[in-house]
This record gives structure tokens, C-alpha cells and sequence, in this order.
């Protein structure tokens, strides 16, 4: 069938076994080659799958540790925010405005009664009485003359508080519709306490100041907590 002698075709058995081996050593090297690093490819996929967990998780730790530390400086600030409010509530004096004075001279227009004011302690209660007690005077119902009464400041008396009103009369209904409290209520001055009777509840600091029939008395102290927080 082929013109090739028996030397001929020994030799290219021989050749084909060979090739045949060779080949068969390849594919099995070649299969080694491929399971080893296909495992060692799969370990470096798992370790870079492990690393990326771990940067991820360190990642949102970082994040989530930022926003609480965020969060906390944030109520940090709005506490001290509370804090100077406070303060400043506490510092500044009780607003007394233009409007305010007007207000209750309006009231005291036609008022027939004259009123005492008594400023206890220094700062801003001593401020606030000041601003009330100009007040009073133009509307003609303090002052210096005669038929008026008079200013006295208490030295010494810094822990009273709040503003108290005495009128002589007979039950808080007439008490609420005195000129004085509505006038006041109308400047915005926050009366913490009033009183009835014939004689006023808190003793007057020494004065040779007498009461006049039906005076009222006006009792200024320093800021009470309340109208700091209202403030």
C-alpha cells in the first residue's frame, strides 16, 4: 500500500511512540502545572477577597466611629449652645423696652394711688427697677414732692426675688383689676407675687419713708429662674 521499506516504518513507530509519550508527559505536567496554580490562583483570590473584607469592615468601623464622633461633638456644641443661652439669660437684664413703659404709663393715666418702689440688691435688679421706676415717675405717681412717694433701695437684700406688688384691698379679683397689675401685665413685667391687706407683708428696709393712704408697693429683685428660662 506505501512504498516505504520495514527500517522506514520502525523508525517512525518509533518516532510516534515517542511523540506520544512526550505528549502524554506534557498533558500530565500540564495538568499538574494547571491544578497547582489553579489552587495557589484560588488561595490568592481568597486572601484578596479576605483583605477586601477587611479594608471594607475596617472601612465602616472608621465611618461609623467618625459619625459618633460627629454625633457627639454635635450635642457637645448644642449643650454648650444651651449653656451660654442660659448664661446669657441669666446675665442679661430683664428686657424693658420703650413700648413696655409706654404701656404701663397708659395704664396709670387717670391712676388716683401713689406707689413706693422698694429695689432690693445690686446688678440687674437694681437695672430693671431703675427702668420701672422711670416709668412710674412720668407717669405721675412717684416722685419726690409732696403727695408722692418714694424710691428706697435696699442694700443688702440680694436674695430676694422676682417682682411682688402689695395693694390694699379686699380679694384678688380687685387685686387683677387694679390699673397698677394691668399696666404692668401690659409692659411685660412678670409679677412673681402680690399681697392684700392693711399692712404690707414684707417689712420696708429703715426709712423714715411713712405709706400714704392706698399706696401701693412695688417690690424689685433680681432675675428669678423662671424669666431666665422663659428669657
Amino acid at each position: 500500500m506505501f512504498n516505504i521499506s520495514l527500517e522506514a516504518a520502525n523508525f517512525w513507530i518509533r518516532i510516534s511512540g515517542t511523540v506520544m509519550i512526550t505528549g502524554a508527559v506534557l498533558v500530565f505536567i500540564g495538568a499538574l502545572v494547571s491544578v497547582r496554580f489553579a489552587g495557589i490562583r484560588d488561595r490568592l483570590l481568597d486572601e484578596a477577597t479576605a483583605q477586601s473584607a477587611r479594608v471594607t469592615a475596617e472601612a465602616r468601623a472608621a465611618a461609623a466611629s467618625a459619625m459618633q464622633k460627629a454625633n457627639a461633638l454635635e450635642a457637645q456644641a448644642e449643650d454648650l449652645k444651651l449653656q451660654r443661652l442660659r448664661l446669657e439669660a441669666i446675665v442679661y437684664p430683664r428686657p424693658f423696652t420703650g413700648d413696655d413703659a409706654k404701656a404701663l404709663q397708659a395704664a396709670l393715666a387717670d391712676y388716683r394711688y401713689p406707689v413706693l418702689l422698694v429695689s432690693y440688691g445690686t446688678g440687674e435688679g437694681r437695672y430693671y427697677a431703675d427702668q420701672i421706676y422711670a416709668a412710674l415717675f412720668k407717669a405721675g405717681v412717684i416722685g419726690q414732692g409732696a403727695g408722692f412717694s418714694h424710691r428706697i433701695s435696699a442694700e443688702g437684700a440680694s436674695s430676694f426675688i422676682g417682682v411682688k406688688v402689695y395693694i390694699p384691698v379686699d380679694n384678688e379679683e380687685q387685686v387683677m383689676a387694679d390699673p397698677l397689675m394691668v399696666g404692668m401685665k401690659n409692659a411685660n413685667i412678670q409679677v412673681t407675687g402680690w399681697s392684700t391687706g392693711l399692712y404690707p407683708p414684707i417689712r420696708l428696709p429703715e426709712t423714715p419713708v411713712r405709706l400714704l393712704p392706698g399706696e401701693r408697693i412695688i417690690y424689685v429683685g433680681d432675675k428669678p429662674a423662671t424669666v431666665a428660662a422663659a428669657n
